[in-house]
């Protein structure tokens, strides 16, 4: 199971370089771009199942004029995040205006709770989408991280019989793709990547501070305490 799903994500990951990336970034960026966008589709898919119920608790929220919301909507997702905007990945890829596009992928980014802000401010995602709009490439990528033929998150697509259709994606297994990727086309390390081995950045949640690899990729509600070592 373990290799299937390496060679689906490496797949995965290479069709984004050559189908979307290519004439339109240096190699040497593909990583900066792919990273980021898998780490948000990671989130945006836990987030997914409960995305009416958290918008509507949101409205009741703001009509009584309650403040401090985190906690209320944090136990709506069940995980320390959430998304307070109308989107999801899978329905800004509905619009079709590169402008509009554009404008309604900041609002779903400004949408995230705290934590994740601060993710979006590491990987400078909002300059991102800035450069793959201008590249006429920011609905084409949403559409790769979308797609029905593959899996994102830590759990299992089921079928309506309840077999596994599409199995997780494991921190191991898209640790293995990245780093093979990265092999093949001399793609540098993000900005958001530890100093030494990047393999680290796909470690389930076993180091420590609640950093943006940590807590997020490896999609752990709480981050045991303990040092890292860069």
């Amino acid at each position: 199971m373990e290799q299937t799903q390496y060679n689906q994500l490496f797949s995965f990951i290479w069709n984004i370089a050559t189908d979307v990336l290519v004439y339109a970034f240096e190699k040497g960026d593909y990583k900066k771009i792919i990273m980021p966008m898998m780490v948000l589709r990671r989130i945006d898919v836990l987030l997914e199942p409960t995305k009416e119920r958290l918008l509507s608790q949101k409205k009741i929220l703001d009509d009584n004029h309650i403040n401090n919301q985190d906690p209320i909507l944090y136990n709506v997702t069940g995980y320390p995040f959430y998304n307070a905007s109308l989107f999801t990945m899978r329905t800004l890829k509905s619009e079709t205006d590169p402008l509009r596009l554009k404008i309604n992928f900041i609002d779903y980014l400004n949408g995230f709770s705290k934590d994740v802000q601060d993710i979006i401010d590491k990987f400078h995602l909002r300059q991102m989408v800035d450069n793959l709009t201008e590249a006429e490439r920011l609905g084409s990528i949403i559409e790769k991280f979308t797609d029905d033929k593959i899996n994102l998150s830590n759990k299992p697509v089921l079928d309506d019989e309840g077999n596994i259709k599409l199995p997780s994606s494991t921190a191991t297994a898209l640790r293995r793709a990245m780093n093979s990727r990265s092999r093949n086309t001399s793609i540098s390390r993000s900005n958001c990547a530890p100093s030494r081995k990047s393999a680290w950045i796909f470690e389930a949640s076993k180091s420590a501070q609640t950093d943006c690899w940590t807590k997020y990729l490896g999609l752990k509600a709480e981050s045991p305490k303990s040092s890292r070592r860069d």
